[in-house]
């Protein structure tokens, strides 16, 4: 018979750092949790690696299809990022019930720590998040440079979940919400002695949705979030405010041990 390969916790850990260096280019996309409402078992650690994206609708699709001159779209470019990007995490269980986890989806880097609770056959999980903004980039839609992006934001995930005897399946839904400030120097100055920075604020909320299957220690799982954002900002003198919503589809790979 043929021999079957044997991927140890090194050899995952290598194969995440690899898919943790190809990704670094992406600059868009939206930061999904990915994770059930149960936590992990002390020592335990999931690695995830799939794909993100973030899609405009509505309000926020129009801000980004107009002029990119216009203030209202270099700040809706800078806050919705939307796009495809990759989705890379790490999380690992800590003391009993609690989790932390490091997960980077292109447009940045989020760190967090959460605890779960018992809830009859169900569980309950309060989490913390924060979120650092790596970098922008060319929005195709709109053209409008964002290489100077940076800023970061906080967020608070509420999930309540269920998971199979076996661990083969996993369900979780619940609602996160949240704030991030972000500026923008050099975004198309047009004279040096004008202040060229682009401020912009995010405050959002939403409800989301995910579903894992599989067997130990490969899992896949998708999850879909919908998230209500009020946005303000401005660019030089001029100010701008708007809102609408966005929706994030997600799905990875998991791998346990």
């Amino acid at each position: 018979m043929p021999k079957v390969a044997h991927f140890g916790p090194l050899q995952l850990a290598r194969a995440f750092g690899l898919v943790l260096l190809s990704s670094l280019g992406g600059c868009a996309g939206g930061g999904p949790l990915m994770h059930p409402a149960r936590t992990l078992t002390p020592g335990k650690v999931r690695l995830t690696g799939g794909m993100t994206s973030q899609v405009a609708t509505g309000a926020l699709a129009r801000a980004l299809s107009q002029d990119p001159a216009k203030v209202e779209t270099k700040v809706a470019a800078a806050t919705v990022a939307p796009g495809v990007s990759p989705l890379v995490a790490a999380r690992v269980g800590l003391s009993s019930r609690y989790e932390a986890g490091l997960t980077y989806f292109g447009r940045g880097v989020r760190l967090d720590a959460r605890r779960s609770f018992p809830v009859g056959k169900w569980d309950l999980s309060l989490g913390l998040g924060a979120t650092a903004v790596l970098s922008g980039g060319d929005w195709a839609g709109a053209n409008v440079p964002l290489h100077q992006l940076r800023g970061g934001g906080v967020d608070l995930p509420v999930l309540f979940g269920w998971e199979s005897r076996a661990g083969v399946y996993h369900f979780w839904a619940g609602a996160r919400a949240g704030f991030e400030h972000v500026i923008a120097g050099g975004v198309l100055a047009s004279s040096p002695t004008i202040d060229t920075t682009l401020v912009a604020n995010r405050l959002w909320a939403g409800p989301l949705l995910g579903l894992a299957a599989g067997l130990r220690p490969v899992h896949v799982a998708i999850e879909l979030s919908a998230t209500y954002q009020r946005i303000w900002g401005g660019y030089g003198a001029e100010e701008v405010s708007f809102q609408g919503v966005s929706l994030a589809p997600s799905a990875a790979l998991w791998w346990t041990f």
